[in-house]
């Protein structure tokens, strides 16, 4: 009896930790994702009302970044319009801005978007996944 509830959690557990990001986000209506890649300066990847996909309306989101490349991606939100500002993450030092690939988690509170903007000089490909849902903390990877 103990080893087949064992063995019935263990498929449990591997079920949950093989289900893709992707999955969940089309699994929970509340759910939202949008990815693109960005390989210039100046361009970006974004979710929310001004990118055609629905507003954000308070939900918890995260970027996940990837690729080879050299530069500054920025972490911007917008308010109630096409006006960006520079948004904090919530990782060890919460910065707006990273050189580096990583998951980081974006306060989102009142935003209608987020983008992530190459804002210096840029060599390679980022590939960028924003994740947006509502209630606690998204989690991806």
């Amino acid at each position: 009896m103990k080893l087949r509830i064992f063995l019935a959690i263990s498929v449990i557990i591997a079920s949950i930790a093989t289900m893709s990001e992707h999955t969940f986000a089309q699994s929970n209506p509340a759910s939202i994702a949008n990815s693109g890649s960005i390989a210039a300066n100046g361009q970006k990847v974004g979710i929310g009302a001004d990118f055609g996909t629905p507003s954000l309306n308070g939900q918890n989101c995260s970027a996940d970044v990837s690729g080879t490349w050299t530069g500054t991606l920025t972490f911007k939100i917008a308010q109630q319009s096409d006006t960006f500002y520079t948004a904090d993450t919530y990782v060890t030092t919460n910065p707006s801005t990273t050189t580096s690939n990583g998951l980081f988690a974006i306060s989102a509170a009142g935003a209608t978007s987020i983008e992530v903007i190459a804002t210096a000089a840029w060599t390679g490909t980022a590939n960028v996944t924003i994740y947006c849902t509502a209630g606690g903390p998204i989690h991806v990877g």
